[in-house]
C-alpha cells in the first residue's frame, strides 16, 4: 500500500508540474499578445503624434509666409511714408 501511495504522489506531483509549465506557455504567450496590442497601439499613437506635428510645421510655414507678407508692406509703407516726408514743403 505504501509504495502505491508513494506512486500515486509521484504521478500527482509529475501532473501537477506539467500543468505549472503548461500556465507559464500560457502565461508567456499572453504577455507577448498584450506586448503586440500595446505595441500596435503606441505605433497608431505615433503616427497620429507625426501627423500632428506635420500640421504644425505645416501651420508654422504658413505663418511665416503671412509674416513675410506683413513685413514688405511695413517697407512699402514706410518708403510711401518717406516719399510724402519728402513732398512736403
Amino acid at each position: 500500500m505504501v509504495g502505491q501511495s508513494s506512486q500515486w504522489y509521484d504521478d500527482a506531483f509529475v501532473k501537477l508540474e506539467m500543468r505549472m509549465a503548461i500556465n507559464s506557455v500560457y502565461l508567456k504567450d499572453h504577455d507577448i499578445y498584450c506586448f503586440n496590442i500595446q505595441a500596435s497601439s503606441n505605433k497608431d499613437k505615433i503616427m497620429k503624434f507625426d501627423e500632428s506635428i506635420s500640421a504644425a510645421e505645416d501651420k508654422i510655414k504658413a505663418w511665416d509666409v503671412e509674416i513675410e507678407d506683413i513685413k514688405a508692406q511695413n517697407r512699402l509703407h514706410k518708403e510711401k511714408a518717406r516719399r510724402v516726408q519728402q513732398e512736403k514743403p
